[in-house]
């Protein structure tokens, strides 16, 4: 589905990593194997921030990227600014981009999927090879 999603925008690439899922512990080293000579940059919204401390392993993940936030529409800047400040450990460097784009978060469009019900800012592409590959279904009653 990011293939999809980044099809629009030739700058972008996506790197498909063997792990099934991210992990700070197994991805980290492999990012920074594969980019010696690169900075590590983690896109985030907003909505993440909160969160973000209580992954394992995250202090090693904001000592090695930089953090780039998506303030989404409808929060305040000051407030995601007082969280991060919050963290025991400060990222290696810090972005807040706001964004004027529809409040759009990844874990809604996975439940409106999962629902079978419109979403908003859900790509026709992204949705029709969420459906192609039965993606978000629940094979469960």
């Amino acid at each position: 589905m990011l293939k999809q999603a980044a099809k629009p925008y030739p700058k972008f690439s996506v790197l498909e990593l063997e792990d099934a899922q991210f992990s700070i512990k197994r991805t980290l080293p492999k990012l920074q194997k594969a980019f010696p000579d690169s900075e590590l940059v983690l896109l985030m919204g907003s909505d993440a921030v909160t969160s973000l401390p209580d992954w394992p392993m995250s202090d090693q993940l904001l000592q090695a990227c930089e953090l780039v936030v998506g303030v989404r529409a409808g929060q305040q800047l000051d407030k995601v600014i007082t969280r991060i400040n919050a963290w025991r450990q400060a990222p290696l460097a810090l972005t807040l981009v706001e964004s004027h784009a529809p409040d759009v978060s990844a874990s809604n469009i996975r439940d409106s999927l999962r629902k079978q019900q419109a979403a908003k800012g859900l790509l026709t592409s992204v949705a029709r090879y969420a459906r192609q590959h039965w993606l978000y279904v629940s094979l469960r009653g």
